[in-house]
């Protein structure tokens, strides 16, 4: 029983020690994606993977710029394209 403990409490620590490497990754990877969609002008996109990074890392100061950045953009409606039907105003 003993012997089995010990290798059981490494793989224990081990795995804690890697979570914030996956998070890391994970923001990491967030990020990427988030420049690509913004490549491709998909700003909401973008803005979504930034801001998912962001969230996961805060004191990063690169996911923060790119979400302060993309914020004003995201926050414009689209433009709606006029109807070609003219309707006069009701007096």
């Amino acid at each position: 029983m003993r012997s089995l403990l010990r290798p059981a409490a490494w793989f224990l620590l081990f795995a804690l020690l890697a979570l914030p490497i996956q998070a890391a990754d994970s923001a990491g990877s967030l990020y990427k994606k988030g420049r690509d969609a913004e490549a491709r002008q998909k700003y909401e996109d973008a803005y979504t993977f930034y801001k998912q990074a962001y969230d996961i890392k805060p004191t990063d100061l690169k996911y923060r710029s790119a979400v302060e950045r993309l914020r004003p953009s995201t926050s414009i409606p689209p433009v709606s394209s006029p109807s070609r039907k003219s309707v006069a105003p009701r007096r």
